[in-house]
Order: structure tokens, then C-alpha cells, then sequence
């Protein structure tokens, strides 16, 4: 396992690099100038080349980017050039936000959207399964920020049982973060959940309509015994491709639903380093994303690898 896991960390390090050259490469090639961003475009040539010597950007490309390269190393990704603040503060301070919508996001989709897939799979065709796939198709067809936007009028505006805007902190007040956290976990986590029910009935059909279970069944063995340690541990390889494309997109989802509930996350972070031009903060964003993915890949290798004793060996 820990070979597989080190083969899995070596084979990231040149994605991490190859797309970080290439976020690096757009930024270089913009037709936005940083420098005039920040002094104006009244600002003498002098001015500008100054400024320009000051952030390096008088060197080569090549030398900036490994300049960039080995500060990002060691988690020092320069300032921004709107707070001259360090964009490592910047992302600290906000990592937490996006962290908590995605963790608990991806728990509540993959918890749901396993068990519907069984219960389906073992009623299928039956009221249960009609009743769980037809709330899974509704679930499909809503997008998560308009059912962010309608949790909030509902449950924040009229009702008030929920807060609307803002983020709490989990070590300030753990019950004001968990209340926080229900209305954006709840619209990230029904697409995904819908997406994964959907792939484990298919997935639990075809192992229950396999040779071994009717071998299984001809023996005598309990329905809930071949469920639950035999169907399902032969389902789960092609469930957990799904699971890890659906965890990749909640991350990208977390961006639109920190917007809608008004919580400072990198989502927001990004967004604003767009609009603003501020490049340093936004390529640093970008290969934190990057470095998520990556990881919640690496993670779904690891339990396809203790699910299934062959993927080891790839």
C-alpha cells in the first residue's frame, strides 16, 4: 500500500509542474500589464520600469518562473499586489471555508448517494426504488445555487432557522459552524449524491445479477449478509471513479456557493484575483485547486486499492 501511494505521489509531481508552467505561461502572455494595473496608466515609463525591477519582472520568463517556483516550495507565493499582503496569509486565512463546504459536502453526497444506490438496487422495481430514482432525477435537474438561493429565502429569510451570510469559525463556535454550514452542504452535496446513487443501483444490480450471488443465494446465504459484504465490495471499483469525479467538481461548485452565501473562501479569493488582475494571488489559488484534486485522487487510488486487492498492482 505505502508503494502504491509513493507511485501515486511520484507520478503527480509532473502534473503539479506541467500545469503550473502552464497557468504560469497564460499569466506571463496577458495582454493585462501588472505594473499598470497597479500604478495607473498615467504613471511615467521610469515609474513603471522601476516598479517592474521591484516584482522581478524585468528578468526572463524562465528565471521568474523558477524564481516563483522555489518560493512556492517552500509556501511563500509572493504579495498581492492590491493588500501587499503575503498571498500565503491570504490563503490561510480562508482555506478553512472552502475546506469545511467540500469535506462535508463530499461526505454527505458519497453517505447518500451509497445508500440510495443499495436500497434502490435491492427494491429495485419496486415503490422504494420508483420513489428514490424519481427524487434522484429531481435532484439531477436542480442546479446547486438556485437551491442555495431558495434554502436561503426559505430557511434563512422566512423561517429564520438558519444564518444566511458569513462564515463561523469551527474552534469559535462549533454550533455556529455547523448551523452555518447546512444550507451551502445541503445545495453542494444533492447533485453529487444523485450522480453516485445513480452509478451504485447500476453497479449493485450487476453484482447481484451475477453467478456468485446465485451461488450465494443457492447456499442459503441471507439477502442482507450478500448485500452488505459481497455485492456491495464487488460494486464499489466503478462507484469510486465517480466518486472522485464528483469531489473533484464539488470544488469547483464551492466557489459559486461561497458567493451565494456570501462566505469568504478561496472561491472568492479567486474570483476577486480575476476581476482585479492580481496575478500573484490567482496563480496561487489555481495550484492549490490543482493540488486538492490531485489529492482526493490519490486518496479514491488508495481505498480502490484496499477494495480491490488487483489495483495494486497497476
Amino acid at each position: 500500500m505505502l508503494k502504491l501511494i509513493a507511485s501515486r505521489l511520484v507520478a503527480a509531481i509532473p502534473i503539479v509542474l506541467g500545469l503550473t508552467l502552464l497557468i504560469f505561461l497564460m499569466i506571463q502572455f496577458s495582454p493585462i500589464d501588472p505594473v499598470t494595473v497597479i500604478l495607473g496608466d498615467t504613471a511615467t515609463e521610469s515609474a513603471k520600469a522601476a516598479m517592474r525591477e521591484e516584482l522581478g519582472l524585468d528578468r526572463p520568463w524562465p528565471l521568474q518562473f523558477l524564481t516563483w517556483l522555489g518560493g512556492a516550495v517552500q509556501l511563500d507565493f509572493g504579495r498581492s499586489i492590491y493588500t501587499n499582503l503575503p498571498v500565503t496569509q491570504m490563503i490561510t486565512d480562508r482555506l478553512p471555508v472552502t475546506v469545511s463546504l467540500v469535506a462535508l459536502s463530499g461526505l454527505v453526497a458519497v453517505v447518500f448517494g451509497l445508500a440510495v444506490g443499495i436500497v434502490s438496487a435491492r427494491f429495485r422495481k419496486k415503490a422504494v426504488d420508483r420513489v428514490l430514482m424519481t427524487a434522484t432525477s429531481i435532484g439531477l435537474a436542480i442546479p446547486s445555487f438556485w437551491l442555495g438561493i431558495l434554502l436561503a429565502l426559505v430557511f434563512g429569510v422566512a423561517l429564520r432557522w438558519l444564518p444566511v451570510i458569513g462564515y463561523t469559525s469551527l474552534l469559535g463556535d462549533p454550533l455556529g459552524w455547523g448551523l452555518g454550514l447546512v444550507m451551502p452542504v445541503v445545495a453542494m452535496s444533492i447533485y453529487p449524491a444523485g450522480v453516485i446513487a445513480r452509478q451504485t443501483r447500476g453497479a449493485m444490480i450487476d453484482a447481484l445479477d451475477s453467478s456468485y450471488s446465485t451461488a450465494l443465494r443457492a447456499r442459503g446465504l441471507p439477502t442482507a449478509v450478500l448485500v452488505n459484504r459481497y455485492a456491495f465490495r464487488n460494486a464499489l471499483p466503478p462507484v469510486l471513479a465517480v466518486i472522485g469525479i464528483q469531489l473533484s467538481h464539488l470544488i469547483g461548485a464551492s466557489f459559486v456557493i461561497e458567493k451565494v452565501f456570501g462566505m469568504s473562501g478561496l472561491g472568492s479569493l479567486l474570483i476577486d484575483s480575476v476581476t482585479k488582475n492580481d496575478f500573484a494571488v490567482l496563480q496561487a489559488v489555481t495550484l492549490i485547486v490543482v493540488l486538492g484534486v490531485l489529492l482526493v485522487n490519490i486518496l479514491l487510488d488508495v481505498v480502490h486499492a484496499y477494495v480491490d486487492p488487483k489495483a495494486r498492482l497497476v
